[in-house]
This record gives C-alpha cells, structure tokens and sequence, in this order.
C-alpha cells in the first residue's frame, strides 16, 4: 500500500471511529473561547448544523455538553478484543459494518484499525453505506491492550 493511501487510511479510521463511538452526551456548565473557526455541529454523528452556526475565534461560547468518553479512551491498559471493535463498529454504523474492520496488534496492543470503505469519498459521504459497500476485512489479531497516546 502507497504511503498515500495509509495516511487516508490512517485519518479516515481516527474520524470515523470517534464519530462512531460519541453519541452520547453529558451534561456540562461553563464556557469556552474558540480557538479557531470551525462549525457548531448539533450532532456529531450525523453532522447536523441546523442554520450553519460557525464558531468565531475569541468569542466566548456557554458549554451545553459534552461527548461522553469514547470506547478506546474508557479502555486505556485493558485488554479488549476484536469482536467488541467490530460491535461497536456495528452499533455505530449497522449490521455488518464491523466485518470491515481490520485490527492491527504488536506486542499484544492494538497499534492500528484499518476501515474498509467503497465509494467516494467527501465530507458528505454517508459512513454507513460507504462501509456497507466495503468488502469484508480479516484480521489476524483477536485482542490487545490499549495504551496512552504517544506509544
């Protein structure tokens, strides 16, 4: 595989599995100032952005809620396995979708996830059915542990 297309690889498995485990949310008090501009999504998972609400750098926002920690950061120094991956990939996206899904282990950590998609790709691209399209994915690793960012 082309460095290219790792790095896609790479970037679209950090986007798409943190899309797919935030969906709940906690609620919050407080405020923010942004950093950059960006949009203010209603929903993550779906990308919703009801009347396309962009946030202003140094504007002063009220905190709502928050993402409730996602799968792998709620795992850190345990051991988990593929099959629990591939349901959450399932419950995210749909039957089937975690069957796309190739793990990666060394050493007994996960090192990376390897996302099979079919279509094209665009900021408006449907996850789901680009999964759906996908062919199904093997992986030689069955579990592993998850570590601190900065292995």
């Amino acid at each position: 595989m082309k460095p290219f297309w790792k790095a896609i690889f790479i970037s679209i498995c950090i986007t798409v599995f943190t899309a797919a485990t935030v969906y709940a949310q906690v609620s919050m008090k407080g405020w923010f100032i942004a950093g950059q501009t960006c949009e203010a999504y209603q929903s993550i998972k779906k990308g919703t952005n009801p009347g396309h609400v962009r946030l202003v750098p140094k504007k002063k926002y009220e905190l709502i809620a928050k993402n409730k920690r996602d799968y792998f950061s709620a795992n850190i120094g345990k051991t988990i396995s593929v099959a629990n991956i591939r349901d959450k990939f399932d419950q995210a996206f749909g039957h089937g979708a975690g069957k796309k899904i190739n793990v990666k282990c060394s050493s007994g950590m996960i090192t990376e996830l390897w996302i099979n998609l079919k279509g094209e790709i665009t900021p408006q691209s449907d996850v789901a059915l680009l999964l759906k399209n996908a062919d199904k994915a093997t992986s030689k690793c069955r579990s592993g542990v998850i570590d601190p960012v900065g292995y």
